[in-house]
């Protein structure tokens, strides 16, 4: 990885509780690599799922991930001011605004 690519662990940082979005199973590949080589796991410390389940998950100080639920989604769109709703593809190909806009 290059020090100035992006990374997940930056997502860290940020004051609020972080949402990925993916747009495909591409997009999910990617994560799944990037996660895994900065160490990140899924919750209850396992490995992250090769394949996508869900469009959306979580990410967690403790460097987990986990999948948001109906509840979750609902937060999610709506919008929430509590959340950071990121669109992965978005962030990891450097654009300026990163964040989820509904098509």
């Amino acid at each position: 990885m290059k020090s100035n690519e992006r990374t997940l662990t930056n997502l860290l940082n940020l004051d609020r509780r972080v949402y990925l979005y993916f747009a495909n199973t591409a997009v999910w590949d990617i994560f799944v690599k990037q996660a895994t080589a900065e160490g990140f796991l899924w919750s209850g410390n396992s490995k992250i799922p090769k394949k996508l389940r869900d469009d959306i998950i979580a990410m967690n100080n403790n460097m987990t991930f986990n999948y948001i639920g109906w509840a979750g989604h609902m937060l999610f769109g709506c919008a929430d001011e509590g959340i950071y709703r990121i669109d992965f593809a978005k962030y990891i190909n450097g654009a300026e605004d990163y964040s989820y806009k509904k098509k």
